[in-house]
């Protein structure tokens, strides 16, 4: 089973294609499979955005 947090589009990078995620006190890269924008909350698994929620 694998553990999914979310987290919040703070900025892109590569014309929309990897998304930076702001967790609350760190910040990660991930896949934006779903073309989300910057400010919507999403849910990551395995560094893929999979879900806007």
């Amino acid at each position: 089973m694998c553990l999914a947090i979310p987290g919040k589009i703070i900025g892109l990078k590569q014309r929309g294609k990897i998304a930076i995620i702001d967790y609350g006190k760190e910040k990660r890269e991930a896949a934006n499979l779903i073309r989300a924008k910057i400010g919507d909350k999403v849910i990551v698994q395995h560094k893929n955005v999979v879900e806007k929620i």
